[in-house]
């Protein structure tokens, strides 16, 4: 019996799984037959509504803070803060993702 300790063990290393050979194993595609072109598709009515309001508080956002781009981390932060702050209604609660998401 070993009278070492829990505590004093080493922790076994699990190996990592290759999880990009295992996709590739399943039949990943080719990255070139992949198009690069945009895709889009058609919004459901209820969604579609959503979308405008969320797209006209950004342009209202943006007469406030030109050049602000939704791909830097800084600006979506400070936008989420400004979609939270509208619709709040503790207004000692804290922001959560759970909440922000209901906006969206």
């Amino acid at each position: 019996m070993d009278n070492t300790s829990l505590t004093e063990r080493k922790p076994a290393v699990a190996k990592k799984p290759d999880r990009i050979a295992l996709a590739m194993r399943k039949g990943l595609s080719d990255r070139s037959a992949i198009s690069s072109s945009v895709f889009f598709s058609s919004l459901r009515p209820t969604s579609k509504i959503k979308y405008d309001r969320e797209m006209e508080l950004w342009d209202e956002y943006l007469e406030l803070f030109p050049g602000s781009d939704p791909r830097d981390l800084q600006t979506i932060k400070h936008y989420a803060e400004v979609m939270w702050l509208i619709a709040r209604a503790n207004p000692k609660a804290k922001a959560a993702p759970e909440t922000i998401r209901v906006q969206m």
